[in-house]
């Protein structure tokens, strides 16, 4: 009797988190070395872009707890958005009217990079979303902010290290994420009011008695 309620309740509906963010732990590729630089087209799923500063080529630095001695937030690796010099990286979203998209990152910075040389801005199609610091070095904050879409679009995400100084340390980011809630429906037929699914799955557990009491008669 207990399996058949299961069921019966399961065809109404479910609801999942869904990600939008592609290795938004930073662990592809795997890193060979404590710590590796990456550029565009070397197989990390981010767009890489030069931020502040003067850089010959904007790359990505991975590193791992051996680097820093700081464990990663989440996996076993975790990204630096100043390797040489202030990059930015983003991914493209698509995006539905109506629905909130939960952005969360992690954040900290070196010891030689708190509080305003560690400035991580966060924004939507140039629209600025965020930005924040880091007040503990090594130690990870998670940041959340949610939006909205009054349009369906599809948006560039872009995380922008934003520190005063130009030099090879910056911003720590790990476990970005930007979910939002997936309803998966099963079909089921149309009924003018609440009480007659109701009585139905009561219908279908009374011939579920009707059925056991007649076989041990």
């Amino acid at each position: 009797m207990g399996i058949v309620l299961v069921l019966l309740l399961a065809c109404v509906g479910a609801v999942s988190a869904a990600d939008l963010i592609t290795n938004g732990g930073f662990e592809s590729p795997i890193n060979t070395q404590s710590w590796q630089v990456y550029s565009n087209g070397n197989a990390v799923p981010w767009t890489i872009e030069q931020g502040i500063g003067p850089v010959s080529e904007p790359t990505l630095e991975y590193q791992t707890a051996g680097t820093l001695g700081l464990a990663p937030d989440e996996g076993n690796q975790y990204a630096e958005l100043d390797s040489y010099a202030n990059v930015n990286i983003s991914q493209m979203v698509a995006l539905k009217k109506g629905i909130t998209y939960h952005i969360s990152f992690a954040q900290t910075c070196r010891p030689e990079e708190s509080g305003t040389n560690s400035i991580l801005g966060v924004y939507l199609d140039g629209v600025p979303l965020s930005s924040t610091t880091c007040d503990q070095t090594l130690s990870w904050t998670t940041h959340t902010v949610d939006v909205t879409p009054a349009a369906d679009a599809t948006a560039k995400l872009m995380f922008a290290d934003e520190g005063l100084t130009t030099q090879s340390y910056g911003v720590l980011l790990d476990n970005v994420k930007m979910e939002y809630e997936e309803n998966h429906q099963v079909p089921v037929p149309e009924f003018p009011t609440v009480a007659l699914p109701a009585a139905m799955i009561v219908g279908l557990l009374g011939a579920v008695l009707f059925i056991q009491r007649t076989r041990e008669n």
